[in-house]
């Protein structure tokens, strides 16, 4: 069992128990897989694939959280990028993985000034209330780009029709074409 399985087995068993606490902020496991759900699709919307890397340069919180099982989900691989680091050392651990998005939140979205230092990231994601120029929001409380792929779904390449949307996807939770239900 990886920890994409791991989630939604305890969404099978404690649905409706509580499973993430962040400040006010609290989620069912239920909430939780279908918000990592709709995450894993609105970054495969943005150009994530199986392999790609997204880079993390944000303080502890449920979004972070969300990244983690998200790339699990669609077997991107995290980069958490260390807080502590400086921008020259953050900028070359970006170049180095070639990650091809970057996830900031306010404390850190300075960091992603100047993208041409690192050429490879194609997206700026920022997880916060206001989200800066150049930069897509991550936050599903505002209709953004990333959690709006909830009532956009896109093709599941793996999964070729809508018989099989009962599978489960080795890319996404569940292929996008069962999904028509959220629309």
């Amino acid at each position: 069992m990886n920890i994409a399985q791991g989630l939604v087995h305890a969404k099978k068993i404690s649905g409706t128990r509580q499973a993430v606490v962040c400040g006010e902020t609290r989620y069912t496991w239920e909430d939780f897989d279908q918000r990592t759900d709709a995450l894993a699709r609105g970054l495969a919307n943005l150009g994530m694939q199986r392999g790609d890397r997204l880079a993390v340069l944000m303080l502890n919180c449920h979004r972070y959280l969300e990244l983690y099982y998200a790339c699990a989900r669609m077997g991107a691989v995290i980069v958490p990028l260390n807080i502590r680091l400086a921008r020259p050392e953050i900028v070359y651990i970006l170049n180095d993985s070639e990650s091809k998005a970057l996830v900031v939140d306010k404390t850190f979205a300075s960091y992603a000034v100047g993208r041409d230092t690192f050429p490879t990231v194609e997206s700026v994601v920022f997880s916060g209330d206001e989200t800066p120029a150049g930069m897509i929001c991550h936050q599903c409380d505002h209709g953004n780009q990333l959690h709006r792929s909830r009532y956009l779904p896109a093709r599941c390449p793996h999964v070729p029709s809508r018989r099989h949307c009962l599978d489960v996807c080795p890319y996404y939770a569940r292929c996008s074409p069962c999904l028509h239900s959220f629309v």
